[in-house]
């Protein structure tokens, strides 16, 4: 499940960064904002690789405070007035949190088992 999460999370800020990079020309977005974006995808994906490894139990953590502060950040805006997050938005923030959050705990478990028994999940 935190592959998956850690996936969706990729998705999530690396789909709307592409449509970023016609309003950098122009001006209106920094070139600062979507090297964070594009740290936070590389991040993510990094992520997506330890979780498929078994090993993301100390990533996954990392990988949901970054998504609650964007998750934070979008319904400050939506109070601002701008609308930037809705039901599809609320829902797979949701499922990506849950599918980092067993992520960690499948690793965590992993990591407390014997090395032999731990090949039956390999």
């Amino acid at each position: 499940m935190g592959t998956f999460g850690a996936l969706g999370m990729a998705a999530w800020f690396g789909i709307p960064m592409v449509s970023l990079f016609p309003r950098m020309r122009a001006g209106f977005v920094s070139p600062v904002e979507i090297a964070l974006i594009a740290m936070i995808v590389g991040f993510a994906l990094f992520g997506a690789w330890r979780f498929h490894r078994h090993r993301g139990w100390i990533i996954g953590p990392i990988l949901m405070v970054v998504l609650v502060i964007e998750v934070a950040k979008r319904i400050y805006m939506t109070f601002d007035g701008v609308i930037s997050i809705g039901v599809f938005g609320g829902v797979a923030s949701v499922m990506i949190f849950f599918g980092l959050r067993n992520g960690v705990r499948g690793a965590r478990a992993l990591r407390a088992l014997s090395p032999d028994r731990a090949e039956v999940f390999e």
